[in-house]
């Protein structure tokens, strides 16, 4: 029948139904098509180095799968546990079900219900019509926190020592700086296997971080309180610029370190420190950004132009990521692309860590691999048949009381009998690490201008004499005013930066993760390589023999010591003849 119209009606139809003629408020709206496409294991921080802000798009995955995928799972599960009927949504009778928020976040859906009331105002929010999505489920968990990937701020771990006075790095420039003129000259870094040689202790030839504690310069031992790893504290250089991040916690944390008294870019008097405004000279981007964000053209970005920050953000550098199982070959951190304009030296070690020298800072990155077993589930069954003292098998109250499991004996006794079991226990604290274990930490540590960080080359925790023979030669890119001597003040900010998965803590019991981004110090793991005599005499492993390891007379070793740089190593080592020759035997 419509084709029977007259041509001309066909006609107008079809000019009234093109787009060109409608007027521009009567147009339908655009499709929302993202600007970028980002992979589903992208993340994006802001490092905020101290000449500007750095755009790293972190690509993070977890036994081969994105990061997101864990925490997803878990979510999914703990909705389908709560969705008694399989019908996609919670409703009616389901909701008086809904646990607590600590017990959702704990991976709990049984006990302690929040209440019709709470479960209202808190997930039935888009829209409020009685029916609990996925996605406002989700929503709920994000709001509280529970985020797949989350950036903390920690302190030195236990092989660090390095903030604060006292720390490694200075007490090493101390013992090294022999003239005390506060700086460093290749003499000094040459004479400082002699000059440390007082404080190895195991007289192996290389020094640990332990031995430069127990030699201190000050005859009083002040060891770096550690953080509590349980504390969330956001780190002051990295800023979480992913979908999830408040506009205004971007905004704030970049006033907080750019805005400072620098002269504007204009005519106008010079920027006052905490006027809430960054200016061109107060805040360097890259490209044409500065311009994107500066919607009213007067070249300063208030507060709420800050804000958009996280939605332009174009990496300049892309690193690949990789938790727990990896296939073999895969390191644990890997640079994946990097913008030819950033000014960046990428160093990668034999044990998949990445250092990574920006400017006056250095970002040190490793990531945690498979772990074969539970230390907390070990040490809390030793707890509890140390509690057990009727050793009848399961505690009662009062024996929880006077151990580690009195704050959490209600929550771990399941059935409410009053008698705590072990498999009760560990099915307790199995939900917690299933529902921690969800999600992935970036953990950050500030080691400061710690020189130890920086001469441990092969980042084994000691301190080899070939690190310190070369170590003017490699320190000389930070030998900014080139008098060929190295200020304390020109060492770089050093962070060390541990990607893991998040671990339970659990009120009472005993946290028993670490934040490392190096293996603790031990003997160093070279290839035994080389004649007999040498793999013998080379005491520390490191590949080099020193005049202190070396068990022949000391004309052999200045014979054998071609380059005449103080070490025999295993080039100069195959040139020696038999074992009887090399041990003057």
């Amino acid at each position: 029948m419509f084709a029977r119209r007259p041509a001309c009606v066909i006609f107008l139809l079809l000019v009234a139904l093109h787009p060109a003629t409608w007027a521009d408020d009567d147009r339908p709206p655009a499709p929302n098509v993202p600007e970028r496409f980002e992979p589903d294991d992208a993340h994006d921080v802001l490092f905020l180095a101290s000449e500007r802000p750095i755009f790293i798009r972190l690509h993070v995955q977890v036994d081969g799968r994105s990061f997101r995928s864990a925490w997803r799972d878990f979510g999914e599960k703990l909705f389908h546990e709560l969705d008694f009927n399989g019908d996609g949504i919670l409703a009616g009778p389901e909701w008086e079900s809904i646990p607590s928020p600590d017990l959702l976040v704990d991976g709990t859906v049984r006990g302690s219900p929040q209440g019709a009331d709470s479960v209202r105002a808190n997930l039935d929010v888009a829209p409020p019509d009685g029916l609990i999505t996925r996605q406002e489920f989700t929503d709920y968990l994000l709001a509280r926190g529970i985020r797949a990937l989350s950036l903390e701020g920690v302190g030195p771990d236990r092989t660090g020592y390095g903030v604060g006075p006292g720390g490694a790095g200075e007490q090493l420039f101390a013992r090294l700086d022999t003239d005390q003129d506060g700086r460093l000259s290749p003499d000094e870094f040459a004479a400082g296997p002699r000059v440390l040689a007082r404080i190895d202790f195991d007289d192996d030839g290389s020094f640990s971080l332990n031995e430069l504690q127990l030699g201190r310069v000050n005859s009083v031992a002040q060891f770096q309180t550690v953080t509590d790893p349980r504390r969330t504290v956001r780190p002051a250089q990295f800023i979480d610029v992913s979908p999830a991040e408040s506009g205004d916690a971007i905004a704030r944390q970049l006033l907080d370190h750019y805005d400072r008294e620098t002269p504007s870019a204009g005519p106008a008097q010079p920027t006052k420190a905490g006027d809430d405004r960054l200016n061109p000279a107060e805040l360097l981007l890259p490209g044409d950004l500065f311009s994107q964000l500066d919607k009213n053209t007067d070249r300063e970005l208030d507060f709420d132009e800050l804000r958009e920050i996280g939605r332009s953000v174009r990496p300049e550098l892309e690193i690949v990521v990789r938790i727990g199982r990896r296939e073999e070959g895969q390191p644990g951190i890997a640079v994946s692309k990097k913008d030819p304009i950033l000014s960046a030296d990428v160093r990668s070690s034999g044990s998949g860590q990445v250092a990574i020298l920006i400017g006056g800072e250095q970002l040190e990155m490793a990531a945690d691999g498979a772990e074969s077993s539970s230390p907390l589930r070990a040490q809390l069954q030793q707890q509890f048949k140390g509690a057990d003292r009727d050793n009848n098998n399961y505690l009662e109250r009062n024996e929880a009381q006077r151990s580690v499991f009195g704050q959490v004996f209600d929550s771990m006794d399941d059935d409410g009998d009053g008698k705590l079991f072990e498999r009760e226990m560990l099915a307790y604290v199995g939900r917690r690490e299933a529902a921690a274990g969800s999600r992935c930490l970036m953990a950050v540590a500030d080691q400061g201008r710690n020189l130890f960080e920086i001469l441990d080359a092969n980042r084994d925790g000691r301190l080899g004499p070939r690190e310190l023979l070369t170590a003017a030669g490699r320190l000389s890119a930070w030998d900014s005013d080139k008098d060929q001597r190295l200020a304390e003040r020109e060492i770089p900010t050093h962070y060390r930066i541990a990607f893991r998965r998040a671990q339970p803590n659990i009120p009472g019991l005993p946290f028993v993760a670490t934040v490392r981004t190096r293996p603790s110090p031990g003997p160093a793991t070279a290839d035994p390589a080389g004649p007999a005599w040498f793999r013998k005499m080379d005491k520390n492993r490191d590949g080099d023999i020193s005049s202190r390891e070396f068990l022949g007379p000391k004309a052999l070793f200045e014979r054998l010591d071609a380059n005449h740089d103080g070490l025999i190593d295993m080039a100069e080592a195959a040139t020696s003849g038999n074992d009887a020759e090399a041990t003057g035997n």
